[in-house]
């Protein structure tokens, strides 16, 4: 009975022991970058196609809801382009681009 209370004490760990759990904590932190954010991740798609934000988006889901049939299918089409240049900029670390967005929606059409 006196070792599992011993052993479930938390205070019984080494120093060093606790520094590296410090360290591995620290380093997990720091590995993670911050996205840095724009305007852009706060609209939602159908704010940016109303707003003109950015510039030329309006006409794009213009003519691209002429070409799928339909604003919705527009709007999810649009949403996988977001979704896709958000994901390059997180993997290079990099501030999300709106001519790489614009350039995206482009090809769509």
């Amino acid at each position: 009975m006196l070792a599992t209370g011993w052993l479930s004490t938390p205070n019984i760990m080494p120093s060093w022991q606790i520094q590296k759990v410090q360290l591995l904590k620290t380093t997990r932190l720091n590995a993670v970058r911050p996205i840095p954010s724009t305007p852009l991740d706060a609209l939602s798609i159908s704010e940016q196609i109303s707003i003109d934000q950015p510039p030329g988006i309006k006409a794009i889901a213009e003519q691209l809801a002429k070409k799928l049939g339909s604003t919705h299918e527009a709007q999810h089409a649009i949403m996988e382009c977001l979704g896709q240049v958000m994901w390059e900029s997180q993997r290079e670390g990099q501030a999300l681009s709106r001519e790489k967005y614009l350039e995206a929606l482009q090809k769509l059409i």
